[in-house]
């Protein structure tokens, strides 16, 4: 490859795919295979993406900017939604709608707004160890890989249990999702530790640790795959991956080894662990659940990267244009695809005469979370040509 900036579009590609199995994963109950499937990984990708984009300590002014303000922006959506709409009116009083907005961050309208302060509480985190680590690598060679295993293990086993560490008589929680942002720095380590593997890198990718966006800025437009990163066929950098051993490691056969046994651990440890959300703090059996979600990082990753290389061809090109925009757009889709999914299945029951809340297993759970997705397509053009004129 010359030496030209280029993108790693794969990223892009993996938050769609994500994103697309956030919005089915919302759409079926919470008995369904196809839930438990999903919400192994689904969210701890996003984690995971994030680590893997940012080598560097992020700035924390940016992070807010990106993360806490469209939550309150979000927020406020939210609420115009409460007071137009009476299906997202909740029977609750003002004292626990308050408390959801400003204590637990998931308003009753758009629920899966939590997820903007864990990220940031997350990246926050995650900035303050990536300084240490890079302390200590310049102290004790070797010492920092150590010290980063042991982080993220005390992590993963106290963060189901945070909040009995601090005096939450009432909630049980802490505020903000900053006990569920305790996990996710477990995802954005392992992100960070594939991406100084060399893995899913293309090949004659020279690594100079440089961050492609901020720690909060994967699911945000200006996250990981919009950033450009340096490619040169020449010249040596020592924090750069063994480009050869991996390229070895990635021939078709083995691919194929690899993506059949990480299927199978998320579908023996996935299923096996019941019900799992990072946003509950609920993770059943720690050990299957941290398996169980890595690998499905893994095995997501390893399809973007698939159909990066497969829909590269100019018949292709245009499909694989779409699903970049929808990764990079993908911040207002996530926060506003719920209110679309609600009016989507509610008109499926209708149609069918069946009236449901979920959709059952089958070809319309995941046909639906499409048409939900292109609903949300024209909030996200806006969201963009708002941002856009704000930054002009």
């Amino acid at each position: 490859m010359s030496a030209t900036s280029a993108h790693i579009s794969f990223v892009d590609i993996a938050k769609a795919l994500a994103l697309y199995l956030v919005i089915v994963g919302h759409a079926v109950p919470r008995a369904s295979m196809i839930f438990r499937f999903i919400f192994t990984f689904h969210m701890p990708v996003f984690f995971f993406l994030s680590g893997y984009c940012s080598l560097r300590p992020g700035n924390i002014r940016k992070k807010a900017s990106s993360l806490l303000l469209p939550y309150l922006i979000f927020s406020l959506v939210g609420i115009c939604i409460m007071l137009i709409f009476r299906d997202w009116r909740p029977e609750i009083g003002i004292r626990e709608i308050v408390e959801k907005y400003l204590y637990f961050t998931q308003p009753p309208a758009l629920g899966p707004l939590w997820f903007l302060p864990c990220m940031f509480w997350a990246s926050v985190g995650y900035s303050a160890i990536l300084t240490l680590i890079q302390k200590l690598e310049k102290w004790f060679e070797g010492s920092a890989s150590v010290l980063l295993l042991v982080i993220m293990c005390l992590l993963a086993l106290n963060g189901a249990h945070m909040y009995q560490y601090f005096l939450v008589p009432v909630y049980q929680r802490l505020p903000w999702k900053l006990d569920s942002a305790v996990t996710a720095i477990v995802f954005m380590l392992e992100g960070y530790l594939c991406r100084r593997a060399g893995l899913f890198l293309p090949d004659g990718f020279n690594d100079t640790g440089r961050n492609i966006g901020t720690p909060g800025d994967c699911i945000e437009n200006s996250g990981c795959g919009s950033s450009r990163y340096e490619s040169s066929s020449s010249g040596n950098n020592r924090s750069t991956p063994d480009r050869t051993s991996n390229a070895r490691l990635c021939q078709l056969p083995l691919r194929v080894v690899i993506f059949v046994l990480l299927t199978g651990l998320v579908v023996i440890f996935g299923t096996k662990n019941g019900y799992v959300n990072i946003c509950d703090m609920e993770y059943g059996n720690l050990l299957y659940y941290h398996i169980a979600a890595f690998a499905g990082c893994l095995w997501l990753c390893m399809i973007a990267c698939f159909l990066d290389r497969k829909l590269s061809s100019p018949a292709l090109l245009p499909f694989k244009t779409k699903l970049l925009w929808l990764g990079k757009n993908s911040l207002p889709i996530f926060a506003i695809h719920t209110f679309f999914l609600w009016y989507i299945v509610k008109a499926y029951g209708m149609l069918i005469s069946n009236p449901m809340r979920y959709l059952p297993d089958g070809p319309a759970a995941f046909i639906l979370p499409l048409l939900v997705y292109a609903a949300c397509v024209p909030v996200a053009i806006l969201y963009q040509r708002l941002k856009r004129r704000k930054l002009s």
